[in-house]
Order: structure tokens, then C-alpha cells, then sequence
């Protein structure tokens, strides 16, 4: 079977697919990756440098997508608690109550627990991922029923930490009892500051 080789491809109107053995930008195109049945697009990629959030709004949290995945790695400037914000307009409106539970173990140690807590406006974690020598949070957090409106709204959070010198395995879940569609996601420490990144990926309905 004979291989055909080409730097440059085109369609009949001239639009250019490939140049220099490139693919064009509209071929790799959000709407394009949808249409070709990829399952998971990157949508964003957020650098954190000694900020007090990384934050995801309406252009990015449409309906386009099912639900929505959050890749992080984090470093806080304080010992201070890990907490979330959503919003149906883009941050401006932050009225509700929140609950969320989580349970952990010790990888440096055979003890393990679980906890509960309640808050206005934002999720609490009730947890601290730390701020010593090589503490740093590293977590995939999957946003749920954001673009409904039949069913409360979910945040489910997986994570592996290194907090004050301890080696953790931490998940929990977060509720909102709102079924209004939500357009923004907000991490934050509850003082201080954080550095590194965060990635939000798109799944496709």
C-alpha cells in the first residue's frame, strides 16, 4: 500500500487543513473537536503566581458541555482552608448555603477520618492542605449538573496532599441546593495567597 506525503492540504474553496504539516486552527477548533466526537476538551489552562484565586467564568462554562473537570496543583502561601465559590452570573451573585463532607487517610500513618460542615456562600472544605516545605495540593475536581436546571448542583473532589508534614489521601462532595444553572468556579484559599495552576476540561454531551 503506497503512503502519500504532503506538507499542505486544502479543501476546494482553499481553506487550508494543513500547512507545513501543521493542522490549521479550525480544524482543531472547539466546535470541530466536538462535532468529531472527542469526549474531553481542554478549555482552559490557568497559571496562579501569589494570587488569592484561579477563577472560571461564563465563556468558558456553557452548555455546550455535560459537566466539567478541574485539574490542579497548588501550593498555599498559608495554612489556611480550601474553599470553593459558584455563581449563576459570573461571580456577581453568591447567595446560598452549602454542605460538604470529606474522608481521608494517612499515608505515612495507619489513621484515617471523615468530617461534615456547613457554610453561606461558599464551600468550606473544613480542610487545610498547608504551607510547609513541600506541601502541595493536588486535586481533580468534577463539577456537576452545572448547566441544569432540574437537580441541586454538585462538586466532587478527589485529592492527594502533602499538609504539614503528612502525606494525605483526602475526597469529599460538596451540595448547593439550587437548580438554577451555574456559570462559574472559583478555588481559593481562605488567607493568604497560591501559586500554580489550574486546567479545566469540557465533556462532551
Amino acid at each position: 500500500m503506497g503512503t502519500l506525503k504532503v506538507d499542505n492540504l486544502q479543501k476546494r474553496d482553499g481553506t487550508a487543513l494543513i500547512t507545513d504539516g501543521a493542522a490549521s486552527t479550525n480544524l482543531l477548533s472547539e466546535t470541530a473537536l466536538r462535532s468529531a466526537g472527542v469526549g474531553m476538551i481542554k478549555l482552559s489552562h490557568s497559571v496562579a503566581s501569589g494570587a488569592s484565586s484561579i477563577e472560571f467564568g461564563d465563556t468558558l462554562i456553557t452548555d455546550n458541555y455535560l459537566e466539567y473537570y478541574v485539574v490542579t496543583k497548588l501550593i498555599f502561601s498559608a495554612n489556611a482552608g480550601l474553599q470553593f465559590q459558584i455563581s449563576p452570573d459570573n461571580g456577581v451573585t453568591n447567595s446560598y448555603t452549602t454542605t460538604f463532607s470529606y474522608q481521608h487517610s494517612r499515608n505515612d500513618s495507619s489513621s484515617s477520618g471523615g468530617s461534615k460542615t456547613s457554610a453561606s456562600n461558599y464551600f468550606s472544605t473544613a480542610w487545610s492542605p498547608g504551607n510547609q516545605t513541600g506541601d502541595v495540593l493536588l486535586m481533580s475536581i468534577n463539577l456537576q449538573n452545572f448547566r441544569e436546571t432540574t437537580g441541586y448542583k454538585w462538586i466532587k473532589v478527589n485529592a492527594n496532599m502533602n499538609a504539614q508534614g503528612s502525606d494525605y489521601t483526602w475526597e469529599g462532595g460538596g451540595e448547593l441546593q439550587l437548580q438554577t444553572k451555574q456559570n462559574y468556579f472559583k478555588i481559593y484559599p481562605a488567607s493568604g495567597t497560591m501559586t500554580g495552576y489550574a486546567t479545566l476540561y469540557g465533556m462532551v454531551k
